[in-house]
């Protein structure tokens, strides 16, 4: 079972940082018709990789473990460090 969930999380990682790639991949390609100058390729790459980041922080607050507000851990950063509840 957890060799299974380890080669599902490993295909969902691949598939997620995919995106990510093909997005710089394809960018001479968009900055030709979309008509970006370099420094507009710049900005496409970073807003990417900013929207996968922002991403992340926010799936990971709205997951966290001990979020619930009946440990009183809410919101996130003041439950850094302590250990999840039981």
């Amino acid at each position: 079972m957890a060799r299974r969930q380890l080669a599902l999380m490993v295909l969902v990682q691949i598939l997620a940082l995919s995106v990510w790639f093909s997005a710089s991949a394809v960018l001479t390609a968009l900055r030709c018709e979309w008509g970006l100058d370099r420094q507009g390729g710049i900005w496409l790459t970073a807003a990417v990789q900013i929207g996968f980041a922002v991403g992340v922080v926010v799936s990971a607050a709205l997951t966290w473990p001990t979020g619930s507000s009946r440990n009183g851990c809410w919101p996130p950063p003041r439950c850094w460090g302590r250990p999840a509840p039981r």
